[in-house]
Protein backbone atom coordinates (compact mmCIF):
# COMPACT_ATOMS: atom_id res chain seq x y z
CA UNK A 1 0.00 0.00 0.00
CA UNK A 2 1.13 3.33 -1.37
CA UNK A 3 0.10 5.01 1.77
CA UNK A 4 1.01 3.12 5.09
CA UNK A 5 1.45 4.57 8.45
CA UNK A 6 5.36 4.78 9.44
CA UNK A 7 6.71 3.32 6.58
CA UNK A 8 5.28 4.15 3.03
CA UNK A 9 5.03 1.99 0.05
CA UNK A 10 7.74 4.43 -1.73
CA UNK A 11 10.20 3.87 1.36
CA UNK A 12 9.23 0.37 1.20
CA UNK A 13 10.26 -0.41 -2.81
CA UNK A 14 13.51 1.74 -1.45
CA UNK A 15 14.02 -0.76 1.37
CA UNK A 16 13.34 -3.93 -0.45
CA UNK A 17 15.61 -2.84 -3.26
CA UNK A 18 18.57 -1.92 -1.32
CA UNK A 19 18.70 -5.37 -0.23
CA UNK A 20 19.55 -8.11 -2.23
CA UNK A 21 17.99 -10.36 -0.21
CA UNK A 22 14.77 -8.41 -1.60
CA UNK A 23 15.49 -6.71 -4.71
CA UNK A 24 13.85 -9.52 -6.98
CA UNK A 25 10.96 -9.67 -5.29
CA UNK A 26 7.69 -8.61 -7.20
CA UNK A 27 5.83 -5.93 -6.04
CA UNK A 28 2.43 -5.33 -6.70
CA UNK A 29 0.78 -1.99 -5.34
CA UNK A 30 -2.48 -1.20 -3.85
CA UNK A 31 -3.27 2.36 -3.95
CA UNK A 32 -5.55 4.80 -4.80
CA UNK A 33 -3.20 7.54 -5.92
CA UNK A 34 -2.55 7.08 -9.80
CA UNK A 35 -1.86 10.38 -10.93
CA UNK A 36 0.48 10.57 -13.35
CA UNK A 37 2.76 12.66 -10.88
CA UNK A 38 2.38 9.32 -8.35
CA UNK A 39 3.73 6.97 -11.05
CA UNK A 40 6.46 8.84 -11.75
CA UNK A 41 7.25 8.12 -8.00
CA UNK A 42 7.84 4.51 -8.61
CA UNK A 43 8.48 4.02 -12.00
CA UNK A 44 12.15 2.97 -11.19
CA UNK A 45 10.83 0.29 -9.56
CA UNK A 46 9.83 -2.85 -11.38
CA UNK A 47 6.04 -2.98 -10.51
CA UNK A 48 4.85 -6.27 -11.23
CA UNK A 49 1.22 -4.24 -11.17
CA UNK A 50 -0.87 -1.79 -9.75
CA UNK A 51 -3.97 -2.37 -7.83
CA UNK A 52 -6.54 0.15 -7.77
CA UNK A 53 -8.75 1.46 -4.81
CA UNK A 54 -10.69 0.55 -4.19
CA UNK A 55 -11.22 -3.15 -5.52
CA UNK A 56 -13.79 -5.97 -5.32
CA UNK A 57 -12.17 -8.26 -2.82
CA UNK A 58 -13.36 -11.32 -4.54
CA UNK A 59 -11.16 -10.56 -7.45
CA UNK A 60 -8.20 -9.85 -5.27
CA UNK A 61 -6.29 -13.62 -5.89
CA UNK A 62 -6.65 -13.72 -9.33
CA UNK A 63 -5.41 -10.50 -10.68
CA UNK A 64 -2.43 -11.15 -8.68
CA UNK A 65 -1.72 -14.43 -9.81
CA UNK A 66 -2.15 -12.63 -13.58
CA UNK A 67 0.40 -10.19 -12.67
CA UNK A 68 2.47 -12.51 -10.93
CA UNK A 69 2.42 -14.90 -14.24
CA UNK A 70 2.76 -11.69 -16.72
CA UNK A 71 5.79 -10.45 -14.64
CA UNK A 72 7.64 -14.43 -14.86
CA UNK A 73 6.77 -14.05 -18.68
CA UNK A 74 9.00 -10.74 -19.15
Amino acid sequence: DMMMPDMDGLATMKQLHSQVETQNIPIILVTAKTRISDKQQWSEFAVAGVITKPFEPSDLVPTIQAMLEWERET
